[in-house]
């Protein structure tokens, strides 16, 4: 029988500023050992649609599992991380309709850890650099 991975969704400054907010279930189990696991329900709301901002995504924890974004359209990665699919992180700018569908398709994979966490970090800033959610 399949043990189930605890995966928390760790929104950074996920306090509300300037009325911008990111939603996600914060704490989901998923399956261990299986690949392309869907996570979603994100929602980005009060965040101006013209304008860019920039997206830290990584996954830490001792499940020692990866991530793809398979929606990248809008999207273009920061000098440095050339894939988006099986990683542990990736930074990327585009608008809060783009960001929003990347990070509702993200797929887990997940190694066969029973009871282990993955923790998925995400971080979304202005390009002035001044942290809004």
């Amino acid at each position: 029988m399949k043990k189930l991975t605890r995966l928390i969704l760790l929104l950074v400054s996920s306090c509300l500023i300037g009325q911008q907010t990111l939603t996600v279930s914060l704490t989901q189990d998923v399956p261990v050992g299986e690949n392309g696991v869907v996570i979603s329900n994100f929602s980005l709301s009060g965040y101006n649609g013209s304008t860019t901002y920039k997206v830290s995504l990584s996954s830490t924890g001792n499940a020692n599992g990866t991530f793809s974004v398979l929606t990248t359209t809008g999207l273009t990665r920061d000098f440095g991380y050339n894939s988006w699919t099986n990683i542990t992180g990736v930074n990327f700018i585009g608008t809060p309709s783009n960001i929003e569908s990347a990070l509702n398709s993200i797929r887990l994979n997940t190694t066969p850890t029973e009871g282990a966490q993955m923790i998925l970090s995400v971080v979304i800033t202005n390009q002035d650099n001044k942290q809004l959610l």
